[in-house]
């Protein structure tokens, strides 16, 4: 947590997420316990702070009487996926062995990863226009609320506004 804070929540996002796909296929790959438990150690600290930091963007992004029902949605829709794929890994190991649960996790951070940026805004809150981001800037006062950027589309107009040398 004291990473997002001093870089950002997107960064350490991206870092923690990344850290828990490679985790899923070194345990996925792996050749003895020693490197399966160094792995599972790995996953555990990259998981935990994917968690506390969407629990924080949670926080960001919806005003204070909104945020009780998002904590709620969010904590019922981990309850009910870790519930089915508890039942469904049993029938996943006699299947296709037990390192078909990792490669599940494997392909799920991908696939989150990859779909991230565009379906997670960074913030909803409207700052003063003096610390508003270039992106920002362009909207007229007659635009409420202002539409939403994602962390790509952020980037984008970041890069176009550089100097180039």
């Amino acid at each position: 947590m004291p990473l997002a804070f001093a870089v950002g929540r997107h960064p350490a996002l991206l870092f923690s997420l990344i850290l828990l796909f490679i985790s899923g296929v070194l345990c996925a790959t792996n050749r003895g316990f020693t490197w399966h438990l160094a792995a599972r150690s790995v996953a555990g600290f990259s998981a935990a702070q994917s968690m506390a930091l969407v629990l924080l963007i949670i926080q960001d992004i919806f005003f204070l009487h909104q945020r009780g029902r998002t904590f709620q949605l969010f904590s019922s829709c981990g309850v009910l996926l870790n519930s089915s794929l508890t039942i469904a890994s049993s029938y996943m190991a006699s299947a296709a062995g037990w390192r078909s649960w990792y490669w599940l996790l494997a392909s799920d951070l991908y696939t989150t990863h990859t779909h991230k940026d565009t379906y997670m805004s960074y913030t909803q809150y409207i700052r003063e226009p003096s610390i508003h981001p270039p992106y920002l800037l362009s909207i007229s006062s007659d635009t409420w609320p202002p539409p939403a950027y994602s962390y790509s589309q952020q980037l984008q107009e970041c890069a176009l506004s550089l100097p180039s040398s």
